[in-house]
């Protein structure tokens, strides 16, 4: 049996691509250049959606938390959780599985039918946890929260579930299909719709988790149907056995990941509550809704990088395009995080108001999971070009379970900022599985030593500015422009504030 150990020479020989025609490098070169100046507008226009929903729903929180007491938040954020938890565990990785086999569809007819069987397969796997939740409503309400006054809240949860995969389809459907614009108008108008109507709801009718969630029942329903249309050109096929083997021999390997994810994103909030309180529960709620503002650039990036390095291959110029464009990533993820987390006070006083200001170390401590999430992506490309999803299987549960026990050890104690620290232990446990994983399918040049460097200093500071009790602004703002001078010295600022410049110098219609 061969061995599974492989040493670096090995491994470089492997991943190596064979050589081609110098006529040949330079048109890679070209098209990598082309693909990377429609990476940054189609980033832009994915996020677009998530963006204008995120600004919609941060408009949306102040009012909220203050229309709600912390714990009807809390309970909402477990409800939250149980959503996207079961909307991800439905979906099982069929949607990296089936982006990745569109492109090496040789004809539309094979596009067609691929899609088709994606959509069966989602919807055939929705339908027992969205019964369960319907029918079982109040026992699964009394299980959660100690009563059965969420019942209706729980069914509603079931209705969101199913229309939500139906909805995620649509959305990966246009993703794969290169359709950016309608991707950002389709997420970005149905995240605003709901967003408004929860406010409407909860004001006009009851100030319970209940009305939140059936908004997001009656949105994502409308939202599910509209994609439908705009994608039934794509998806009207006969589906296939073949195509469906195809996509979950893909997908089976990222199930343990994904499951033990979202599993464990419910776990550590429903027992965060049960341990330490609905008020901790809020706490930690209000620390990923912030972290997720930067998750966005992460969120934004990867929809549009996967589809983007699937097209440009394994070339010698492929990949160090990736590299350079991977630096540009964390980059941009480290000044949203650093302006999160050394400004958390200010944010947390103009969304939630003073009764949050307690949530701020959560928020330092989740910023830096936020941080070790952009890193993944990076060292996780290779597997997925390479279709080792497997990589990514280990390295997500052997962080998830690693996360689990801590939360269990700490939260009890340490509430919010416990169950935050756990999260960020475990997703850096899942980054150095994936990166020595990695390194042995594909060589990606990432400058891994100045990235860790930048990434390890803005956790530092962030967590300086929030752990340790309130620093004085002033203090604070020293702390930015440190982390702006050490920007500048790892070199990716000063060429985008040099491209801005010439881009205002540039005379008009030039």
């Amino acid at each position: 049996m061969k061995s599974m150990h492989l040493d670096r020479e090995s491994a470089l020989a492997a991943a190596e691509p064979i050589p081609a025609p110098a006529s040949t490098l330079l048109e890679l070169e070209l098209d990598a250049t082309a693909a990377a100046r429609s990476l940054g507008r189609d980033s832009i226009l994915f996020g677009l959606g998530t963006f204008v929903g995120k600004v919609v729903g941060f408009l949306v929180v102040p009012i909220l938390a203050r229309l709600l007491s912390p714990a009807g938040f809390g309970r909402l954020d477990v409800l939250n959780t149980l959503v996207s938890s079961g909307l991800l565990i439905v979906m099982l990785g069929t949607d990296v599985a089936t982006v990745r086999l569109y492109f090496d569809r040789r004809s539309s007819d094979d596009a067609r039918r691929l899609f088709a069987t994606w959509l069966v397969i989602a919807v055939t796997g929705a339908m027992i946890p969205s019964a369960i939740l319907v029918g079982g409503a109040d026992r699964v309400s009394l299980v959660l929260f100690g009563t059965n006054e969420l019942s209706a809240s729980v069914a509603l949860v079931g209705v969101a579930l199913f229309s939500g995969i139906i909805h995620f389809v649509t959305l990966g459907v246009l993703r794969a299909t290169g359709r950016p614009a309608t991707y950002a108008a389709l997420e970005g108008g149905a995240l605003s719709l709901n967003a408004a109507l929860a406010v409407v709801l909860v004001v006009g009718w009851r100030a319970d988790p209940t009305a939140v969630m059936l908004a997001l029942a009656v949105t994502w329903t409308g939202a599910a149907a509209i994609g439908v249309i705009l994608v039934r050109r794509s998806i009207i096929g006969r589906p296939s056995r073949d195509i469906a083997r195809s996509i979950m021999v893909l997908a089976l390997p990222l199930a343990p990941a994904i499951v033990g994810t979202w599993g464990a994103d419910f776990f550590h909030r429903a027992y965060l509550l049960g341990v330490a309180g609905a008020t901790e529960a809020a706490y930690l709620s209000m620390a990923t809704r912030l972290g997720s503002i930067a998750m966005l650039i992460v969120a934004a990036v990867q929809l549009a990088w996967h589809p983007h390095a699937y097209r440009l291959g394994t070339s010698e110029p492929a990949v160090r395009q990736l590299a350079v464009e991977g630096r540009q990533i964390v980059v941009a993820l480290v000044i949203c995080v650093a302006v999160l987390g050394l400004f958390a006070e200010e944010v947390l006083l103009v969304l939630g108001g003073p009764a949050y200001l307690g949530a701020a170390p959560a928020v330092a401590v989740f910023l830096c999971s936020v941080l070790a999430v952009g890193l993944f992506g990076l060292a996780s490309l290779a597997s997925v070009i390479q279709r080792s999803t497997g990589d990514i299987g280990r390295a997500v549960v052997g962080g998830v379970l690693l996360a689990v026990v801590t939360n269990i050890a700490i939260a009890p104690r340490a509430g919010a900022v416990g169950t935050a620290g756990a999260i960020a232990f475990g997703q850096l446990v899942s980054l150095l599985i994936v990166g020595v994983l990695g390194r042995r399918r594909l060589q990606i040049p990432f400058a891994w030593r100045p990235l860790f460097g930048l990434v390890a200093l803005t956790a530092a500071l962030v967590l300086i500015a929030n752990v340790m009790g309130l620093i004085p602004i002033g203090v604070r703002l020293l702390f930015a422009i440190g982390l702006g001078a050490a920007l500048l010295a790892e070199g990716t600022l000063p060429i985008w504030l040099g491209n801005a410049w010439h881009r205002l110098r540039r005379p008009a219609g030039v």
